[in-house]
């Protein structure tokens, strides 16, 4: 398990979740994720910084970045992807959510 790999979870329009938790925390029994959903069932206004979009196993998704919340470790199963390369996006919208910047 590492920072920014991407899992499959149940859900039609939120079929993904991003796990940024830093690895430094490895040990511990729950992860933060971002939920990832899908941009084409997507309703509500795109903020760019705050919601970056990226192709996830051929399917566009969007980052929830007011969404974030804590998984219990075990629900993260079937890894799909990865999100390191795109590692400032994810960042910047953190930032943006935290600090307005």
């Amino acid at each position: 398990m590492a920072q920014f790999d991407v899992y499959r979870v149940a859900g039609q329009a939120i079929p993904y979740v991003v796990d940024i938790q830093s690895d430094y925390l490895e040990a511990a029994d729950t992860r933060v994720v971002i939920p990832l959903a899908r941009l084409a069932a997507y309703k509500g206004k795109i903020f760019a910084p705050l919601n970056p979009i990226f192709d996830v196993d051929g399917t566009q998704v969007m980052l929830l970045t007011t969404q974030v919340a804590t998984v219990p470790r075990r629900i993260l199963k079937d890894r799909v992807s990865a999100l390191a390369r795109d590692r400032d996006r994810i960042v910047r919208a953190i930032d943006t959510l935290l600090l307005g910047a």
